[in-house]
């Protein structure tokens, strides 16, 4: 069995009355579960227009060419580490106009998140962030900031179960896209119960910067993309420099100081002549 704590992320291999991580007493439970919250007792109403725009025609997600997406989709990015599930949630967020939410539940607000917004060229004061989060903390960020799309990285480090994502969905009507990210197991399975990738109206599995579709209740994936780049392609050359805000500085950090440039080669041999050229 696998503990984990809901505030700071840190993994047990057996129960603790307290996290060492962040000292917080009785938040280690059972990866997967969660102590009752808030949002819990919030009743899910509505009304037939609002219900209405979830039956709506489906546009195309940010981001993805050719993905689609329907109001209210809940989206799972799943896929081995370092595959870019994070680097495309980033990207995917950036796309879509107003305000939206980034939960960084396992690196929480550091200098890896940083870089990766960065790299992107996410500098948006409607990017609202917020790190390691309870459930009912993530639900208050989204009314305060009025966010219209959330993304969850990741849905095992914040514990939340397939029900919680629906619920947050449906108490929150405004939200246009729920995304999250899901690791993998040993088999290379989404972690967890299957239920998560069942639940969601759109799957994508990332890996080595490329994202297939192998879910979608939007489009038929024989229709539909299979390879996607998780970086925006390069129009032309230098792009992806400029891209990822490459400096001058940085690029020097791969240049062979030890080798002379061309000029010093070419003047090397007379350095020692006068001025008036070789002696006789």
């Amino acid at each position: 069995m696998a503990w984990t704590c809901i505030d700071c992320g840190s993994a047990y291999p057996a129960r603790v009355s307290w996290c060492t991580g962040c000292a917080s007493i009785g938040r280690v439970v059972l990866l997967g579960e969660r102590p009752r919250a808030e949002i819990d007792d919030v009743v899910e109403t509505g009304d037939a227009a609002s219900l209405a725009r979830l039956a709506g025609v489906p546009s195309p997600l940010p981001g993805l060419d050719g993905v689609l997406a329907g109001h209210g989709a809940l989206g799972v990015l799943w896929g081995p580490p370092n595959g870019g599930k994070s680097t495309l949630a980033a990207r995917v967020l950036d796309g879509v106009s107003g305000p939206v939410l980034y939960a960084s539940m396992e690196e929480g607000l550091g200098p890896t998140l940083a870089g990766r917004l960065t790299r992107l060229g996410i500098i948006r004061r409607d990017y609202h962030l917020i790190g390691r989060a309870t459930v009912d903390q993530v639900a208050a960020e989204i009314r305060r900031r009025r966010a219209v799309a959330v993304a969850i990285d990741s849905v095992q480090a914040s514990t939340w179960e397939p029900r919680d994502l629906r619920h947050l969905l449906a108490i929150h009507p405004q939200l246009r896209l729920l995304l999250v990210v899901c690791q993998v197991n040993a088999k290379g399975l989404p972690e967890g119960r299957r239920s998560l990738i069942h639940e969601a109206d759109l799957a994508l599995r990332v890996e080595g910067l490329r994202a297939t579709l192998t879910k979608s209740r939007y489009q038929e994936l024989s229709h539909g993309p299979s390879d996607l780049p998780v970086l925006p392609r390069a129009r032309e050359a230098g792009d992806s420099i400029r891209r990822e805000r490459a400096s001058v500085p940085h690029l020097r950090i791969v240049q062979r100081e030890d080798l002379p440039t061309r000029r010093a080669v070419d003047r090397g041999a007379h350095d020692d002549e006068p001025a008036g050229g070789r002696p006789a």
